[in-house]
């Protein structure tokens, strides 16, 4: 009975959706709602409905509600409903340790399930957050394991969103062949599902792989079809990404008053959306802008701006360029104290971002060397007490002392060896991207060449075709003419035998006429004869009286 009751009430409000706006017709229904299942399933609805709208508060808060009755309630698929959406709340909001925590308990409980398709969003969704915090390896092993899953179900438009972001790791790691092929395979996705957000997203990013290799043109054409996109559908939190990109494209070619004027963009639509992470990208943006205009002070501040929203999103990315702005702004303003310790600053958060194994390693030889170097000082420290003691005790502190410093000197070297490992690692990366490079430019050479002579061909069909047009048209214009020729002779044959057959029709007629006239004449003789022969004697009878002359 509680079941046949759910479906009711499921129904009223598709119902219900025609004649009213969604989010209306949910809080109505929610102010209605008896049972916790119908609560949990229009506040996760609510909540996402609010984040279409860019209202990310109003949409974490039905969020929390949700999860808050859902946890209470006996149902795992309500409850995993609403980790995914607290996860995607945390996401909107830039707060990506928390959004994966929820992701993870979201995961952990479609594992339980068996639920493929949960499981393959779960991974998908843990990728986001690892990549835009700058674990990018992390980020991989599961966006493989959700393509194998989403492959396994035929799952196409996950597929797209899983390539569009396999595609974005790849140019952060400056593989950019593999990124282009992998957004060329989500667009293919998208246009077949018809998906706007997401074509608009692959265009985005394809702009980026042309600006990382200075095809400014290109980078310019795709951000704006990006931006054309977003603006149709209402997509304000990715449309402050294309601003940033158009910002950053104006910026290297020194076109500075048009990059500040994206930029101003870029904050106003992420300060009315509380977009903070975008927010941190366009503060990056104005401090690179104002120190290429010498503008120091503005540039310090916007920096400062910068490095504030991402220690509170946990943006890697952000957080290291902020502390590269800082440092090239004290280097400009002879502040070189400042300057170094901003540097150093931005070394430790790149190489957390880039290296993050290699910094690991660094990270376990630095605690190796201070808790070495704690030791070494507690052992001076013992020393200095028993200077009083026998010689012997002072040589084998000496002893030890030697030792510590051999193994402290082997630890330096042992660093110096890994940084230049790092260096020749950095190197080999930079001649391998530079021979990638050369090798997509003579690929897209010989396809432009391809392309010309395929454009030649065509050229050279479409002339053909147009002289057997011109041709056909000749035939059918003498075809017609011969016709019209032939229809006029017709009809003039016509019209000649209609009057020849009016004409003997005629003179049948008159014809006719004559032999009725003459027909009455010969009676009229011959009745005028019969009275004649009535009223003279007959020729008998004046034989008889008449006398003739002999």
């Amino acid at each position: 009975m509680r079941k046949l009751l759910l479906i009711f009430i499921l129904i009223t409000i598709v119902v219900t959706f025609k004649s009213q706006t969604p989010i209306d017709s949910l809080l109505k229904i929610l102010e209605e709602a008896k049972y916790d299942s119908i609560k949990i399933f229009n506040h996760l609805l609510l909540s996402e409905k609010y984040s279409k709208f860019n209202k990310f508060e109003k949409a974490a808060d039905h969020a929390i509600t949700g999860l808050a009755i859902a946890e209470k309630y006996n149902s795992p698929r309500l409850l995993g409903m609403s980790y995914n959406r607290m996860g995607h709340s945390y996401l909107e909001r830039s707060q990506y340790n928390n959004a994966a925590s929820y992701f993870q308990k979201c995961l952990s409980l479609y594992l339980l399930l068996d639920n493929k398709k949960g499981i393959s969003t779960s991974y998908s969704n843990l990728a986001l957050c690892y990549n835009d915090l700058g674990k990018n390896d992390i980020a991989l092993e599961y966006l493989y394991k959700s393509i194998k899953i989403k492959e396994e179900i035929n799952d196409e438009k996950g597929l797209a969103g899983t390539y569009l972001i396999l595609g974005n790791i790849m140019q952060d790691n400056k593989n950019y062949i593999e990124a282009l092929k992998y957004y060329k395979t989500a667009i293919s996705y998208r246009i077949k599902l018809n998906d706007l957000a997401g074509q608009s997203s692959c265009f985005n990013n394809i702009g980026n792989i042309f600006y990382r290799q200075n095809l400014i043109d290109s980078a310019l054409s795709n951000y704006k079809r990006s931006v054309a996109i977003k603006v149709k559908t209402n997509d304000r939190k990715r449309l402050s990404i294309s601003y940033n990109n158009i910002a950053s494209l104006y910026h290297k070619i020194n076109q500075y008053d048009s990059s500040l004027t994206y930029c101003k963009k870029a904050e106003i639509n992420n300060k009315e959306i509380g977009g903070l992470n975008g927010l941190a990208f366009t503060y990056i943006n104005f401090a690179q802008t104002y120190l290429s205009l010498k503008n120091y002070k503005e540039a310090a501040e916007y920096a400062g701006k910068a490095l504030i929203t991402a220690k509170n999103t946990g943006a890697s990315d952000e957080l290291s360029n902020s502390y590269l702005f800082l440092s090239k702004c004290d280097s400009a303003k002879g502040d070189y104290k400042s300057a170094y310790i901003h540097f150093n600053e931005f070394y430790l958060a790149d190489k957390a971002v880039y290296n993050e194994n290699n910094g690991k390693k660094l990270l376990e030889l630095q605690t190796q060397f201070e808790t070495e170097k704690k030791e070494q000082e507690i052992a001076l420290l013992n020393k200095n007490k028993l200077l009083q003691n026998a010689e012997l005790e002072k040589q084998k502190l000496n002893l030890i002392q030697n030792k510590q410093n051999i193994e402290l000197l082997n630890n330096l070297n042992l660093i110096k060896e890994l940084k230049l490992a790092n260096q020749n690692t950095e190197i080999n990366k930079q001649a391998l991207l530079n021979q990638t490079q050369r090798k997509s430019i003579e690929l897209l050479n010989k396809e432009n060449e391809l392309k010309k002579q395929e454009a030649t061909q065509k050229q050279k069909l479409l002339n053909q075709q147009r002289y057997v047009i011109y041709l056909f048209g000749i035939v059918a214009l003498l075809l017609i003419g011969f016709s019209i020729f032939i229809f006029k002779a017709l009809k003039q044959k016509q019209k000649a035998n209609q009057i020849i057959l009016k004409q003997k029709s005629e003179a049948e007629k008159q014809r006719n006429l004559i032999v009725e006239k003459q027909k009455e004449i010969i009676q009229s003789i011959q009745y005028a004869k019969r009275i004649q022969d009535s009223l003279l004697p007959s020729k008998k009878y004046l034989m008889k009286h008449l006398k003739f002359d002999t």
